[in-house]
């Protein structure tokens, strides 16, 4: 869990979204992985990026973000995202989940990102 997740989501004013919690552990079906690519030798700066660089984050202003560990869901700017990475995902730590338009990238304690679209 990233420390003080809590804390840091209300820093920038966003706040955990049960309903939505709800949606998405209700729709975590087997995935369709379409891409995998280790990320274990990316900085932040490079894992920031790389995630630019996908079509799921360069396509939607706006993303749900979840800590499947932690039980919370948010809805959060892509920007937000990006230029706090650092406060919402720990390598070798958790997992952090980014949706929008029916696809879904997983970054994995593994750290190995996952890409996948509906089945």
């Amino acid at each position: 869990m990233p420390p003080g997740l809590r804390n840091r989501l209300e820093e920038v004013g966003i706040v955990p979204d049960p309903e939505l919690l709800e949606r998405v552990t209700s729709a975590a079906d087997a995935p369709n992985v379409v891409e995998a690519v280790n990320v274990s030798e990316f900085s932040i700066a490079g894992l920031r990026s790389w995630l630019e660089d996908t079509e799921l984050v360069r396509a939607n202003q706006t993303l749900e973000v979840w800590w499947p560990g932690e039980q919370v869901a948010v809805t959060m700017p892509r920007r937000v995202l990006l230029d706090r990475l650092g406060d919402w995902w720990y390598p070798a730590q958790d997992d952090l989940v980014i949706a929008a338009g029916g696809q879904r990238l997983l970054l994995d304690h593994e750290e190995t990102a996952f890409l996948w679209s509906p089945s």
